[in-house]
């Protein structure tokens, strides 16, 4: 579990140092509801369906089942094709959280150009488009990866 823990834990410290140091009042600048509702769960859930409900649900544990790799005498060829999935699976939460973002980023754009006129419109859309961005890294580097490295490098210690 602390593969899981201490990783999130220094990012979210070193983001909340780093949203300090800047001199950002309030952080719910950063929080756009439809970008985060797209952006967060949406790739969890679309990533979910190639894969089915149970290994989707197993590619969350498996990484952090038994700690100690060297203290298994053989290796389970079972365990070896989840952490496999759970490598892949993150990999496809990850490719659909920039795919999403991308997409704002591309509606954003089209919609801060086609109302030139209005720069009220023009900075609520150009909003979006950088929420989105930040939206999507801040999943990546939260929720994904520490999930993905923990499954590769369980999976490298297999080998």
């Amino acid at each position: 579990m602390r593969r899981l823990v201490i990783p999130v834990v220094l990012f979210l410290a070193a983001f909340a140092l780093t949203f300090a140091l800047c001199g950002f009042a309030s952080i719910g600048m950063l929080i756009d509801a439809p970008t985060l509702a797209l952006v967060i769960p949406l790739p969890f859930i679309l990533a979910s369906f190639p894969f089915g409900l149970k290994a989707t649900l197993r590619s969350f544990v498996v990484p952090f089942e038994c700690e100690d790799v060297a203290a298994v005498d053989t290796v389970d060829e079972c365990l070896a094709r989840d952490l496999r999935v759970s490598v892949a699976y993150f990999t496809a939460v990850r490719s659909a959280m920039w795919a999403m973002a991308a997409l704002l980023i591309g509606i954003g754009t089209i919609a801060s150009l086609s109302n030139l006129t209005n720069p009220e419109s023009i900075g609520r859309n150009l909003a979006v488009v950088l929420v989105s961005v930040v939206t999507a890294a801040f999943g990546n580097l939260a929720l994904v990866l520490p999930f993905r490295n923990a499954a590769s490098a369980r999976l490298a210690a297999l080998d």
